[in-house]
This record gives structure tokens, C-alpha cells and sequence, in this order.
């Protein structure tokens, strides 16, 4: 509780210069109690994969293995397992690619972490670009489409004491605006 021996005095210093024209000063200021209040914060990442591949990389399965560690802490917690295809090859081959992939990720997390009823699986094959398969001119972009081949995770019932963040690596200029 607060009170007692425990009480923490926080000090910080404020020059005001002496020609300050006020006759009041008043600022804001946002205090964080240490050890009170601990949130966990995760980090999100896309799985990525090779042209044409929905096989999971090395260290790929290093993350997933954290992800594995997140659901197993927080028994409440639904995960979301959204697969992505590039826009190269027709839209039925890579819908079902996208499936492939985002079936990899879930089987990773079942087999490795007994998550089964609490993942969720979408294929979305070639929508929702977040980088640019072309370039302007209507040229291929290889380093665009690497990373629309991914699978997204996202969490449903977040316990108080996590929050998400996402690593966003995505060069600017490659970005859809």
C-alpha cells in the first residue's frame, strides 16, 4: 500500500527563467509509478515466404515459438492466422497458396503448442497488398511482392496486463499508399 516506509520521492528540476512573465506557472505532468503497473508488450511480425513456397524458415519458427510462449501464458487469448499471395500467378492458384500458407502457421502452433480451438484460420490470396507488386510504369517490383507473400497474426481477448505492437519494416517507398 502507499504510506509507511515505502513512500518514493520523485524530484525533477525546473529553471524558470527569472524574467518569467507570469505570475502563475502550469504544467502537466504524467507520473509512472515503477513496479506498479507492468505491461508486457508483444511484438507482431509477418511470416514471410519464398515465391511460391508456404514453408516456414528458421526464423520464422523462432518467432512462432514466442507466439506459442504468448498463447500458452494467456490461456484466454484467440489468435487470427491470416494468409497473403503476391499478385504474380492467376487468383484461384494463389488463394490457394495463401491458404497453404497460413495452414503451415497454424499447424506449427498446434503441433508445438496444443493450441487446438484457439486458432483461427483466412486465406486472402492476393488482396490487401501492403507493398507494391508493380512499380508505376507497370513493371515488376520482386522486392515489393516478397513482402506481400506472409501470413498475419492478430489476437483477440488481450488480458489487461499485454498490449501488441507491430514491427513494421516496410520500406516507405514500397508502401500502398
Amino acid at each position: 500500500g502507499f504510506g509507511g516506509n515505502d513512500m518514493v520521492y520523485l524530484y525533477k528540476k525546473l529553471d524558470i527563467p527569472v524574467y518569467f512573465p507570469q505570475d502563475e506557472l502550469v504544467f502537466n505532468a504524467e507520473v509512472i509509478i515503477p513496479g506498479r503497473q507492468t505491461r508486457e508488450v508483444f511484438q507482431i511480425q509477418d511470416i514471410r515466404f519464398g515465391f511460391d513456397r508456404s514453408r516456414i524458415d528458421e526464423s520464422s519458427r523462432q518467432y512462432l515459438d514466442k507466439v506459442i510462449g504468448l498463447m500458452l501464458a494467456y490461456p484466454g487469448l484467440q489468435l487470427h492466422v491470416k494468409g497473403y499471395a503476391d499478385a504474380l500467378g492467376n487468383e484461384t492458384y494463389n488463394m490457394k497458396l495463401s491458404l497453404l500458407r497460413a495452414n503451415a502457421v497454424a499447424a506449427y502452433l498446434s503441433r508445438n503448442g496444443n493450441l487446438s480451438g484457439r486458432i483461427s484460420v483466412e486465406a486472402y490470396g492476393e488482396k490487401n497488398p501492403v507493398a507494391l507488386n508493380q512499380n508505376q510504369d507497370g513493371q515488376d517490383n520482386p522486392f515489393g511482392r516478397m513482402y506481400n507473400r506472409r501470413v498475419e497474426l492478430t489476437f483477440d481477448h488481450l488480458p489487461d496486463g499485454i498490449s501488441v505492437s507491430s514491427m513494421n519494416d516496410l520500406p516507405d517507398d514500397l508502401r500502398v499508399r
